[in-house]
């Protein structure tokens, strides 16, 4: 559930990106998040981050600059 979970489902509903990145600190333990992954035909990747911990900002791969992808934070 929050903010960045609903962010994720309506950019991946809104079809307008090919790609869409999201973080959280723990995507083992987010059910909701696996489900949106499942539906979402290899649209979605999710990204461990805990923005507390330094090593995980620094650890992400940096995405393409060639539109249209997105990423979300929750």
């Amino acid at each position: 559930s929050g903010l960045g979970l609903e962010l994720t489902r309506q950019l991946l509903h809104a079809r307008a990106y090919d790609r869409v990145f999201a973080t959280c600190r723990s995507p083992a333990t987010a059910p909701a998040l696996a489900a949106l992954v499942a539906a979402s035909g290899g649209r979605l990747t999710v990204l461990p981050m805990d923005v507390t911990d330094e090593t995980t900002l620094l650890l992400q791969p940096r995405p393409s600059r060639r539109p249209p992808t997105t990423w979300t934070s929750f």
